[in-house]
């Protein structure tokens, strides 16, 4: 093994390798392209639990995705959320009696996320 350069002459690795990364490409696709390395690893190893084979490490999983090309699409983080005090409750005129005789006689708005000035 030594000898080889590191490579080992035994064919069932490649195979092995080929076995998860049609897999990997399914659960890419399925995860609209989102899942990253180690959540990919948790997927492919209890797929792998399932078929009755040796679960893999996520180094395996990244050299795979990367050798692809596969890059998990990363989303923008929504802000800090801080709890705080409502500033004015309105009161509740309504009680939840919606039925009206007119148009425009009650309207009602819920504005829970406003955002001004700078954070």
């Amino acid at each position: 093994y030594w000898c080889s350069g590191g490579r080992a002459t035994n064919p069932a690795p490649a195979e092995f390798n080929e076995l998860i990364l049609a897999q990997i490409k399914i659960e890419f696709e399925q995860s609209n392209r989102t899942r990253g390395t180690h959540s990919m690893t948790t997927a492919i190893n209890v797929w792998l639990e399932r078929q009755g084979l040796p679960k893999v490490n996520h180094k395996r999983i990244y050299r795979l995705m990367r050798q692809s090309g596969m890059v998990s699409v990363i989303r923008k983080k929504r802000p800090g959320y801080h709890k705080t005090q409502a500033d004015y409750i309105a009161e509740n005129t309504l009680n939840g009696d919606f039925e009206r005789k007119g148009i425009n006689e009650v309207w009602a708005t819920d504005s829970t996320f406003v955002t001004y000035g700078k954070h």
